[in-house]
């Protein structure tokens, strides 16, 4: 009884969220976006992000790939003309393989729009995180 009890009792001891749920100050920039986002009427373009939670707040369908792609550095030779890259200083160095110099530096994708904030907040490798939106002009 005991073994069964633990088996329950422990998961929850550790794992219980407190409510409401605070989001993370990488969230928060998320939620700025958003804002911009909701305003550009991209619904029928694919998307290229990492970010997991953006699919929740801008009710993007992550396992369509019409509307979502995973932004992986070889994804990139998936695009087409008109589709809309969001690079954020979290995933884009890292898991992506994309330092945002590079994508900078590609006359194919264009900056549409930037969220910096006003205090830097800190990522992996001590790197500052932003969000950058690129669209394929090419």
């Amino acid at each position: 009884g005991l073994i069964i009890a633990n088996s329950v009792y422990i998961p929850f001891r550790y794992y219980s969220y407190k409510y409401p749920l605070q989001i993370s100050e990488e969230q928060e920039q998320y939620e700025l976006l958003n804002n911009w986002y909701q305003k550009q009427g991209f619904e029928e373009r694919t998307k290229l992000y990492l970010y997991p939670y953006f699919s929740i707040i801008a009710n993007i369908n992550p396992y369509n790939q019409a509307e979502h792609l995973e932004l992986w550095k070889s994804s990139l030779q998936w695009t087409k003309k008109g589709d809309i890259l969001i690079w954020d200083g979290h995933f884009g160095p890292n898991e992506s393989g994309l330092p945002l110099d590079t994508l900078k530096s590609k006359k194919e994708w264009k900056e549409i729009h930037a969220v910096i904030p006003a205090k830097p907040i800190a990522t992996l490798n001590n790197e500052a995180f932003e969000i950058h939106v690129f669209e394929k002009v090419e």
